[in-house]
């Protein structure tokens, strides 16, 4: 059996209350985590950004045995595009934060 916290132990851990019936007025998501719609010039950025890691991840793909090592290297590629798009749209002042 899980045991449960008790209702002082929510309290410091500053969870909600259950079974009352209330709830929070809805807060927008923060910046990090709401929806960015990219701007027009920020769509041209992330294009170049695609074809970039798309150049690579061809490059590896025709001279990398494929191995442990190149699955790493596909994943963190993988990573790095997703983080320097995020880093292009979280940055883009013309970019349309949607709630």
């Amino acid at each position: 059996m899980i045991p449960t916290p008790s209702a002082s132990e929510d309290d410091e851990m500053n969870l909600p209350k259950g079974g009352s019936g209330e709830s929070k007025p809805k807060e927008p998501p923060k910046k990090t985590f709401a929806h960015h719609k990219p701007s027009a010039t920020g769509l041209d950025r992330i294009a170049k950004v695609r074809r970039a890691f798309s150049e690579i991840h061809d490059l590896i793909e025709e001279t990398a045995t494929p191995s442990r090592e190149r699955s790493v290297a596909f994943t963190e590629l993988e990573t790095a595009a997703m983080w320097a798009i995020k880093a292009i749209v979280l940055n883009d002042p013309e970019s349309e934060v949607e709630a």
